[in-house]
C-alpha cells in the first residue's frame, strides 16, 4: 500500500508538473495574442475593421467626427452584411458613453402591436398581459447608445413619439401619465 501511494503522488506531482506548463505555454500563447491585437488595433484604429481602401478612410474618419458628440444621432446606410452594426458599435465604444450599454433592437422582429411597450415600456395593468412594470429600451440604453436596426419598420403612428425621444430625450410609459427623461 505504501508502494502504491508513493507511486500515485508521483503520478501526480507528474500530472501537475505538466499542467502547470499548460499554463504557462497558454499564459504566453494570450500574451502573444494580445500584443498582435494591440498591434492591429493601432494599425487599424478601429477595433474589427480592416481596410485602406478609400472608402474604408472615409468611414473611419466619419466615426471619429461622430464619436465626440455624445448629442449626435446617426443614420447608418447600407446593404445587409456590409457593417452597419459595427460601425454603431465602434461609434459607440470609441464615445463617452461606452460605459454604458449599447442597446440593439431589431425592429423588423417586432410585432406592430409591440412597438410601443417595447420601445417606451409599460406600467402593470396597462393592457391585458401587462403583468408588472417594463422598461423600454430606450430607459434601458439611458446614458448609452441605442441602435434601431431596420428602422425603417417602425409604424408611422410612432414615428412622432420617437421624434420626441430623440429630440427632447422624454417618453411616456404606455399606461402612464408620467414624464421620463432619457438621454
Amino acid at each position: 500500500a505504501h508502494v502504491r501511494l508513493h507511486q500515485l503522488t508521483r503520478e501526480l506531482r507528474d500530472r501537475n508538473d505538466e499542467l502547470r506548463q499548460e499554463i504557462d505555454r497558454r499564459e504566453r500563447l494570450d500574451g502573444r495574442l494580445s500584443a498582435l491585437s494591440a498591434r492591429e488595433d493601432e494599425q487599424w484604429d478601429i477595433e474589427g475593421f480592416v481596410g485602406e481602401s478609400a472608402t474604408m478612410q472615409r468611414i473611419f474618419e466619419e466615426i471619429q467626427l461622430v464619436q465626440g458628440n455624445p448629442m449626435t444621432s446617426v443614420v447608418i446606410q447600407g446593404e445587409s452584411g456590409t457593417g452597419k452594426e459595427l460601425i454603431a458599435r465602434a461609434i459607440h465604444e470609441r464615445s463617452g458613453r461606452s460605459e454604458r450599454p449599447l442597446i440593439r433592437v431589431n425592429c423588423a422582429a417586432i410585432p406592430r402591436e409591440l412597438f410601443e411597450s417595447e420601445f417606451f415600456g409599460h406600467v402593470k395593468g396597462a393592457f391585458t398581459g401587462a403583468f408588472k412594470d417594463r422598461t423600454g429600451r430606450f430607459e434601458l440604453a439611458d446614458g448609452g447608445t441605442i441602435l434601431l436596426d431596420e428602422v425603417g419598420e417602425i409604424p408611422l403612428e410612432l414615428q412622432s413619439k420617437l421624434l420626441r425621444v430623440l429630440q427632447e430625450g422624454q417618453i411616456e410609459r404606455v399606461g402612464e401619465e408620467k414624464t421620463r427623461s432619457v438621454d
